[in-house]
């Protein structure tokens, strides 16, 4: 498998290895590599929807703070570089190279032993976790791949975990209720640590909360903890006013639209606050993380007339809350939505909530071939709607297509899948 093979070479190809649940053979493997996860503090974040976001904002504000902070997202838009960031600033091929390298050195060792191959994932965890460790960074925030008890993340010990929300997801994997979903997910919450959540079903909450009281953590449900208010949301952003246990702080800004991210905001706030015995920050910090934070692929527009968006809604949760954003801020526009989702979501439930603002249905599919739902199963159920539905394959010809065949009182919306959003980013960020 690796003659002839650059590293970033081989390491793609590790994706033959699937996904598999399980810390052993991380644990293994970073052991072999001296414990690079031992070396800088973690805040921790899973939830169905929201976790990148989250993610995205906790950094920045730390960032903003003058901590040298990592961030491990993904999956990624449009390159794996994406998934490993510094500060902002994203590994550079280089030194993904180098590292991948001595990774792929100490697996042959491992391997030779018995030890089963690491997957693509738990390798680039790996590589995450050794370049924070070179790049000496003092607080990570690292979004969980898929649950979080036995997902590839959690083998370090973090200080505070973030559970966003909790749909049913993954359920071959996570379990088929939404309380097994939320005990898998909840498995990255470490003793005397802090649980912070956005979840309001009270059944999730109570369970959530148990687990706080038996870990001794401290629980924070945002509703109850703190008090928001929208002041203004425009295209350019949101302005509101937040209440915490700690300082009241008027007119904060953040440039990532719709109500779901307020609550992501919050839930970032609150961990930063949390940290505050060991990183000191100021409201100017918050106020500067927030309004300079970046996540492309959400909400993002891409043209204005007619306007083109972009939305990696990967679930009828966060489709749902997509359709409230574009009537909020396009009551008016006719939309012709471009549509792909990944084969282990529940597409029915997804296009039944699109089908509330859409006028043409455009079915695509991602390049995933293994991981897409096929163009003809989507255009089958879209049909059912009595919504004009089209197939147009691949994504960059669909984009042409609903181009070349809008009007200006129209809107181009392109969703159901990350993989997808980032297919489609790469016609306009070549």
């Amino acid at each position: 498998m690796n003659q002839g093979l650059s590293n970033l070479e081989w390491f793609e190809k590790t994706k033959q290895y699937g996904s598999k649940p399980g810390l052993g053979p991380i644990r293994q493997l970073l052991y072999t590599m001296g414990n690079p996860q031992d070396s800088f503090d973690s805040i921790q974040v899973t939830g169905t929807n929201g976790k990148g976001s989250t993610t995205a904002i906790t950094a920045s504000i730390l960032d903003a703070a003058g901590y040298n902070v990592g961030m491990f997202t993904s999956p990624h838009l449009s390159r794996v570089t994406e998934s490993i960031r510094v500060n902002g600033e994203e590994i550079s091929g280089k030194t993904m190279e180098r590292c991948l390298g001595e990774i792929k050195n100490k697996i042959a060792s491992l391997t030779k032993q018995g030890t089963r191959h690491p997957t693509y994932f738990e390798i680039l965890v790996a590589l995450a976790y050794k370049y924070f460790q070179e790049e000496n960074v003092q607080v990570a925030v690292i979004e969980v791949g898929m649950g979080g008890k036995l997902d590839a993340t959690n083998v370090i010990n973090n200080k505070v975990s973030i559970v966003t929300n909790i749909s049913l997801e993954h359920t071959q994997w996570l379990g088929e209720t939404l309380e097994e979903i939320a005990e898998n997910k909840v498995g990255i919450l470490r003793p005397r640590s802090v649980l912070i959540t956005a979840e309001t079903k009270p059944r999730i909450v109570s369970l959530l909360q148990k687990k706080a009281v038996e870990t001794q953590s401290k629980f924070i449900q945002i509703d109850n903890d703190y008090l928001v208010t929208l002041e203004t949301s425009t295209l350019e952003g949101q302005v509101f006013t937040l209440k915490t246990h700690k300082r009241l702080m008027k007119n904060l800004t953040i440039p990532l639209l719709g109500l779901h991210q307020l609550r992501n905001a919050i839930c970032a706030i609150a961990a930063v606050e949390s940290l505050e015995t060991e990183y000191e920050l100021t409201q100017e910090d918050i106020r500067e993380g927030l309004t300079t934070v970046s996540w492309p692929g959400r909400f993002e527009i891409m043209e204005k007339d007619p306007p083109i968006i972009l939305d990696g809604a990967k679930d009828a949760e966060a489709v749902e809350a997509l359709v409230d954003t574009v009537k909020k801020f396009y009551p008016k526009k006719e939309i012709i939505t471009i549509l792909g989702i990944s084969s282990d979501k529940a597409h029915d439930e997804m296009i039944k909530n699109l089908a509330e603002i859409t006028h043409q249905f455009i079915i695509t599919e991602h390049r995933i071939k293994n991981r897409t739902t096929r163009a003809k199963d989507l255009e089958k159920f879209a049909s059912t709607t009595g919504i004009p539905t089209r197939i147009i394959k691949p994504i960059n010809l669909a984009i042409e297509y609903a181009k070349e065949n809008s009007t200006q009182d129209q809107l181009i919306l392109v969703t159901g899948s990350v993989f997808l959003i980032g297919e489609a980013r790469e016609y306009w960020v070549s």
